[in-house]
């Protein structure tokens, strides 16, 4: 059983202590430099190694605040994988650990590319997070060239199909919130980042239920996707003299290596139901669905904006 008291008091004391570090570091900083040139360079490598440091205790700040804020409300749970304690709704129990291994294995693909990569494990809905990963990207990169919006789906709630007459007022709000606050959050905080470069690329992921064209999903989650078209469209215009494209894709049910054991174990019968109203006949791959989302991010879609390109095989 959680101790939530005993669990407050220990975050509690984190967060005092990363702030107390945090003060120290930023005091640090603030020390006038060496006169001397290669003293400043020596300098100046040191003052990275505390940026880095302060930013981190900010990021873990931010993270204990979302917990506090979660036990406040009673949606602080004990992970039923590990016996770990997260935060969030019961779906999600246990699936922070997988993403995580998840992350590390794309960060470590990316690094033996010799490529750069950070990633970081946090709510998208909370604003807190989403400011403190966006400044410490910058901090590492310099810039944010292109934002993917990738946050959302349908199974935040027990019954994803409901009828709007089953649906809640609560679950209509979580579905809402889950698939449209976090794509908000982080347009609102990259776009300033991009209008001050006057450049970039934010691509977001609606669905065909956005579209009208899923009989499966609930009211509220189509609602929620057609935000997304409406959002895309309305930040092509207000980015537009910017430089800054925004479009969107419509994805139909995507073989990802989630959903493909799935459709695996759907009898013959099924697939051919659920196919009947797709021309090309098959449903696309994840890789399929990247590949456009690649193309937006690209020069090649420079004159792009404001689109939102069904990625369905014709579904209607």
């Amino acid at each position: 059983m959680l101790d939530t008291e005993k669990m407050k008091q220990a975050l509690e004391a984190r967060r005092q202590d990363l702030s107390a570090k945090a003060e120290e570091i930023e005091g640090k900083l603030r020390t006038p430099g060496d006169p001397d040139f290669t003293e400043q360079a020596t300098a100046a490598e040191g003052d990275e190694v505390l940026e880095g440091l302060e930013n981190s205790a900010l990021l873990e700040i931010a993270k204990i605040n979302t917990a506090l804020a979660r036990i406040e409300n009673g949606s602080f749970v004990q992970c039923t994988i590990c016996d770990a304690q997260t935060t969030g709704n019961d779906s999600a129990r246990g699936t922070v650990h997988f993403l995580r291994e998840e992350l590390a294995a794309f960060v470590g693909a990316v690094e033996a590319a010799d490529g750069r990569a950070h990633a970081y494990s946090v709510s998208a809905l909370e604003e807190d997070n989403v400011e403190a990963v966006v400044s410490d990207t910058i901090r590492r990169y310099g810039q944010i060239d292109v934002l993917i919006n990738a946050v959302g789906g349908s199974t935040i709630i027990n019954n994803n199909a409901a009828e709007i007459e089953h649906l809640s007022l609560d679950e209509w709000r979580k579905l809402l919130d889950f698939n449209l606050t976090g794509t908000f959050l982080f347009c609102h905080h990259v776009v300033p980042s991009m209008k001050q470069q006057r450049s970039g690329k934010i691509i977001n992921l609606s669905s065909i239920s956005g579209r009208g064209l899923s009989a499966s999903s609930s009211s509220a989650y189509a609602a929620a996707k057609g935000g997304i078209v409406a959002l895309t469209r309305k930040l092509s215009l207000e980015l537009g003299e910017f430089n800054i494209t925004v479009n969107a894709i419509a994805p139909n049910m995507t073989l990802s290596e989630r959903i493909a054991p799935r459709w695996e174990k759907r009898s013959d019968e099924e697939k051919a139901k659920l196919l009947a109203s797709v021309p090309l006949g098959r449903f696309p791959t994840a890789t399929e669905q990247a590949n456009v989302v690649c193309f937006l991010a690209s020069d090649h879609a420079s004159y792009v904006t404001g689109q939102t390109i069904d990625m369905n095989g014709g579904q209607r």
